[in-house]
Protein backbone atom coordinates (compact mmCIF):
# COMPACT_ATOMS: atom_id res chain seq x y z
CA UNK A 1 0.00 0.00 0.00
CA UNK A 2 1.46 3.50 -1.24
CA UNK A 3 1.74 6.38 1.19
CA UNK A 4 -1.47 8.03 -0.06
CA UNK A 5 -3.37 5.03 1.07
CA UNK A 6 -1.90 4.95 4.18
CA UNK A 7 -3.13 8.69 4.65
CA UNK A 8 -6.51 7.80 3.60
CA UNK A 9 -7.00 5.05 5.97
CA UNK A 10 -5.78 6.89 8.89
CA UNK A 11 -7.94 9.96 8.11
CA UNK A 12 -10.68 7.47 7.89
CA UNK A 13 -9.96 6.44 11.28
CA UNK A 14 -10.02 9.88 12.74
CA UNK A 15 -12.95 10.70 11.30
CA UNK A 16 -15.11 7.51 12.43
CA UNK A 17 -12.94 7.52 16.07
CA UNK A 18 -13.82 11.16 16.99
CA UNK A 19 -17.67 10.81 17.26
CA UNK A 20 -17.08 7.77 19.23
CA UNK A 21 -14.52 9.84 21.61
CA UNK A 22 -16.96 12.74 22.34
CA UNK A 23 -19.56 10.87 23.04
CA UNK A 24 -17.47 9.12 25.30
CA UNK A 25 -16.53 12.33 27.02
CA UNK A 26 -20.29 13.21 27.26
CA UNK A 27 -21.74 10.48 29.14
CA UNK A 28 -22.59 11.39 32.47
CA UNK A 29 -20.02 11.60 35.28
CA UNK A 30 -21.84 11.72 38.77
CA UNK A 31 -19.93 12.18 41.69
CA UNK A 32 -21.33 12.02 45.40
CA UNK A 33 -19.86 13.87 48.12
CA UNK A 34 -20.54 15.11 51.61
CA UNK A 35 -23.20 18.68 51.55
CA UNK A 36 -24.57 20.89 54.88
CA UNK A 37 -27.99 20.79 54.87
CA UNK A 38 -29.27 24.13 54.90
CA UNK A 39 -32.73 25.23 55.61
CA UNK A 40 -35.09 28.09 54.01
CA UNK A 41 -35.49 29.32 57.85
CA UNK A 42 -35.04 27.93 61.37
CA UNK A 43 -35.89 24.68 62.34
CA UNK A 44 -35.74 22.22 65.06
CA UNK A 45 -34.04 19.06 62.89
CA UNK A 46 -31.10 18.29 60.34
CA UNK A 47 -29.84 15.72 57.73
CA UNK A 48 -26.64 14.31 56.80
CA UNK A 49 -26.96 14.76 53.72
CA UNK A 50 -24.77 14.04 50.32
CA UNK A 51 -24.85 15.68 47.11
CA UNK A 52 -24.51 14.32 43.71
CA UNK A 53 -23.04 16.29 40.66
CA UNK A 54 -23.08 15.63 36.76
CA UNK A 55 -20.47 18.23 36.32
CA UNK A 56 -19.63 19.02 32.40
CA UNK A 57 -16.41 17.56 30.99
CA UNK A 58 -13.42 19.92 30.45
CA UNK A 59 -11.15 19.41 27.99
CA UNK A 60 -7.73 20.52 29.22
CA UNK A 61 -5.59 20.86 25.97
CA UNK A 62 -8.05 23.61 24.83
CA UNK A 63 -9.67 24.48 28.26
CA UNK A 64 -13.26 23.97 26.19
CA UNK A 65 -16.38 22.11 27.62
CA UNK A 66 -18.36 20.06 26.56
CA UNK A 67 -21.96 19.60 27.82
CA UNK A 68 -22.67 16.24 29.00
CA UNK A 69 -25.91 14.25 28.82
CA UNK A 70 -28.11 13.94 31.69
CA UNK A 71 -27.85 10.95 33.97
CA UNK A 72 -31.44 8.78 32.99
CA UNK A 73 -33.46 7.67 35.27
CA UNK A 74 -31.21 7.09 38.54
CA UNK A 75 -32.35 5.70 41.63
CA UNK A 76 -30.37 5.52 44.76
CA UNK A 77 -29.75 2.45 47.40
CA UNK A 78 -28.20 3.30 50.59
CA UNK A 79 -26.38 1.09 53.25
CA UNK A 80 -25.87 1.14 56.48
CA UNK A 81 -23.25 -0.52 58.74
CA UNK A 82 -21.71 -0.61 62.20
CA UNK A 83 -18.43 0.88 62.11
CA UNK A 84 -16.68 -2.58 62.59
CA UNK A 85 -19.12 -4.71 60.87
CA UNK A 86 -18.45 -6.05 57.37
CA UNK A 87 -22.34 -6.40 56.68
CA UNK A 88 -25.23 -4.09 56.52
CA UNK A 89 -27.76 -4.02 59.03
CA UNK A 90 -29.80 -1.23 56.94
CA UNK A 91 -30.48 -1.54 53.23
CA UNK A 92 -33.07 1.47 52.03
CA UNK A 93 -33.92 3.15 48.76
CA UNK A 94 -32.48 6.83 49.13
CA UNK A 95 -35.18 9.63 48.43
CA UNK A 96 -34.04 12.89 46.37
CA UNK A 97 -34.83 15.62 48.28
CA UNK A 98 -36.01 17.66 45.09
CA UNK A 99 -38.99 15.05 44.11
CA UNK A 100 -42.19 15.41 45.61
CA UNK A 101 -42.92 14.62 49.28
CA UNK A 102 -45.06 11.51 49.72
CA UNK A 103 -47.97 13.11 51.23
CA UNK A 104 -51.54 14.30 50.53
CA UNK A 105 -54.37 16.25 52.16
CA UNK A 106 -57.71 13.77 53.14
CA UNK A 107 -60.68 15.62 54.12
CA UNK A 108 -63.09 14.24 56.59
CA UNK A 109 -66.41 15.84 58.16
CA UNK A 110 -66.73 16.07 61.50
CA UNK A 111 -69.12 16.16 64.08
CA UNK A 112 -69.74 18.36 67.23
CA UNK A 113 -67.49 18.74 69.68
CA UNK A 114 -65.52 20.39 67.01
CA UNK A 115 -61.50 20.11 67.65
CA UNK A 116 -59.80 23.87 68.34
CA UNK A 117 -58.86 26.04 65.25
CA UNK A 118 -55.30 26.78 64.81
CA UNK A 119 -54.22 29.84 62.47
CA UNK A 120 -51.56 27.81 60.39
CA UNK A 121 -50.22 29.75 57.15
CA UNK A 122 -53.36 32.56 56.96
CA UNK A 123 -55.55 29.73 57.14
CA UNK A 124 -58.02 28.47 59.55
CA UNK A 125 -57.16 25.04 60.33
CA UNK A 126 -58.97 22.52 62.03
CA UNK A 127 -57.02 20.28 64.13
CA UNK A 128 -57.39 16.36 64.55
CA UNK A 129 -55.32 13.39 66.17
CA UNK A 130 -52.13 11.65 64.01
CA UNK A 131 -53.63 9.89 60.66
CA UNK A 132 -54.03 6.28 61.73
CA UNK A 133 -50.95 4.24 61.05
CA UNK A 134 -48.51 6.35 62.48
CA UNK A 135 -48.38 9.53 59.98
CA UNK A 136 -47.41 12.76 61.16
CA UNK A 137 -50.00 14.45 63.23
CA UNK A 138 -51.56 17.20 61.38
CA UNK A 139 -50.77 19.67 64.73
CA UNK A 140 -47.52 19.63 64.43
CA UNK A 141 -46.77 19.58 60.52
CA UNK A 142 -50.08 20.10 57.99
CA UNK A 143 -48.32 20.25 54.76
CA UNK A 144 -44.39 20.35 54.02
CA UNK A 145 -42.02 21.93 51.83
CA UNK A 146 -39.58 19.56 50.08
CA UNK A 147 -37.71 18.13 52.86
CA UNK A 148 -38.31 21.35 55.39
CA UNK A 149 -41.18 20.83 57.33
CA UNK A 150 -42.00 24.29 56.74
CA UNK A 151 -46.36 24.36 56.25
CA UNK A 152 -47.16 25.91 52.98
CA UNK A 153 -50.63 26.01 50.92
CA UNK A 154 -52.71 24.71 53.51
CA UNK A 155 -56.35 24.19 52.50
CA UNK A 156 -58.58 26.05 54.92
CA UNK A 157 -61.60 23.56 56.13
CA UNK A 158 -64.94 24.22 54.48
CA UNK A 159 -68.27 24.35 56.92
CA UNK A 160 -71.19 22.93 55.18
CA UNK A 161 -75.20 22.43 56.70
CA UNK A 162 -75.58 22.63 60.00
CA UNK A 163 -72.55 24.89 61.70
CA UNK A 164 -71.25 21.72 63.96
CA UNK A 165 -71.05 20.15 60.82
CA UNK A 166 -67.25 21.31 59.84
CA UNK A 167 -64.69 19.10 56.74
CA UNK A 168 -61.10 18.49 58.74
CA UNK A 169 -58.03 17.94 56.55
CA UNK A 170 -55.33 15.65 57.68
CA UNK A 171 -52.00 15.01 55.95
CA UNK A 172 -51.43 11.62 55.09
CA UNK A 173 -48.45 9.47 53.78
CA UNK A 174 -48.83 8.76 49.93
CA UNK A 175 -46.42 6.48 48.85
CA UNK A 176 -47.27 6.56 44.93
CA UNK A 177 -45.81 10.58 45.52
CA UNK A 178 -42.53 9.53 46.17
CA UNK A 179 -40.60 8.63 42.34
CA UNK A 180 -37.60 6.52 43.58
CA UNK A 181 -35.73 7.78 40.15
CA UNK A 182 -34.35 11.12 38.80
CA UNK A 183 -32.64 12.47 36.08
CA UNK A 184 -29.89 14.57 36.97
CA UNK A 185 -28.72 17.31 35.04
CA UNK A 186 -25.69 18.18 34.18
CA UNK A 187 -24.64 21.80 36.34
CA UNK A 188 -23.16 22.74 39.67
CA UNK A 189 -26.25 22.48 41.68
CA UNK A 190 -26.97 18.89 42.14
CA UNK A 191 -29.23 16.85 43.44
CA UNK A 192 -29.52 16.35 47.51
CA UNK A 193 -30.15 13.11 49.28
CA UNK A 194 -31.03 13.06 52.97
CA UNK A 195 -29.20 9.83 54.52
CA UNK A 196 -30.46 10.28 57.98
CA UNK A 197 -32.59 12.51 60.49
CA UNK A 198 -31.54 14.22 63.62
CA UNK A 199 -34.58 15.66 65.65
CA UNK A 200 -35.58 16.59 69.41
CA UNK A 201 -32.43 14.50 70.83
CA UNK A 202 -32.84 11.28 67.95
CA UNK A 203 -31.84 10.30 65.06
CA UNK A 204 -32.69 7.69 62.63
CA UNK A 205 -32.16 6.58 58.58
CA UNK A 206 -33.76 8.12 56.24
CA UNK A 207 -35.40 7.28 53.44
CA UNK A 208 -39.55 7.58 51.74
CA UNK A 209 -41.33 5.68 54.01
CA UNK A 210 -39.61 7.78 57.24
CA UNK A 211 -42.78 10.13 56.39
CA UNK A 212 -45.09 7.04 57.78
CA UNK A 213 -44.06 7.89 61.02
CA UNK A 214 -44.02 10.97 63.72
CA UNK A 215 -41.29 13.32 63.19
CA UNK A 216 -39.87 11.18 60.25
CA UNK A 217 -38.53 8.38 62.72
CA UNK A 218 -39.20 4.78 62.22
CA UNK A 219 -38.39 2.67 65.35
CA UNK A 220 -37.02 0.33 63.23
CA UNK A 221 -34.19 2.57 62.05
CA UNK A 222 -33.47 4.40 64.61
CA UNK A 223 -29.48 5.16 65.41
CA UNK A 224 -27.55 5.01 68.62
CA UNK A 225 -26.13 7.95 70.13
CA UNK A 226 -22.34 7.62 70.49
CA UNK A 227 -21.77 5.32 67.61
CA UNK A 228 -19.96 5.63 64.47
CA UNK A 229 -21.36 4.07 61.02
CA UNK A 230 -20.03 3.58 57.66
CA UNK A 231 -22.71 4.80 54.65
CA UNK A 232 -22.50 3.56 51.38
CA UNK A 233 -24.18 5.35 48.63
CA UNK A 234 -24.95 4.00 45.31
CA UNK A 235 -26.49 5.12 42.27
CA UNK A 236 -27.90 3.27 39.50
CA UNK A 237 -29.17 4.41 36.18
CA UNK A 238 -29.21 4.25 32.60
CA UNK A 239 -26.00 3.05 31.74
CA UNK A 240 -24.34 4.47 35.21
CA UNK A 241 -23.30 3.09 38.06
CA UNK A 242 -21.25 5.03 40.89
CA UNK A 243 -20.81 4.55 44.85
CA UNK A 244 -19.09 6.28 47.65
CA UNK A 245 -18.66 5.69 51.30
CA UNK A 246 -18.87 7.49 54.29
CA UNK A 247 -18.46 8.12 58.06
CA UNK A 248 -21.31 9.39 59.86
CA UNK A 249 -20.11 9.86 63.88
CA UNK A 250 -23.30 10.07 66.03
CA UNK A 251 -21.31 11.28 69.18
CA UNK A 252 -23.09 13.82 70.19
CA UNK A 253 -26.95 15.63 69.63
CA UNK A 254 -25.45 18.76 68.24
CA UNK A 255 -27.07 19.48 64.68
CA UNK A 256 -23.34 21.04 63.62
CA UNK A 257 -21.99 17.70 64.52
CA UNK A 258 -24.27 15.62 62.52
CA UNK A 259 -22.53 15.39 59.21
CA UNK A 260 -21.14 12.34 56.75
CA UNK A 261 -17.18 12.62 55.98
CA UNK A 262 -15.79 10.85 53.41
CA UNK A 263 -13.69 7.25 53.93
CA UNK A 264 -11.07 7.63 51.39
Amino acid sequence: MDIIGIIGLAVAAVALGVPFAVEALKRPRLSITPSEWRPPEFVRWTFATVRVHNKPTAVSRTQRILIGQSAQGCAIEIEYYQWDSTAPFLRLPGRWSSVPEPLRLERSVVEAPQPPVTDVGGYPFVVGPPVSGGTAPATDLPAFVAGTGRAEGVVPPLTSGPARRQSQFRVVYDSTRGPGRRDVAVGEDGEEVAVAILREGEAFAFSTESYKHPSWGNPAWRLKLGSTYRIIVRIRGSGIYQERAFKLEYLTNKPSDFRLQVID
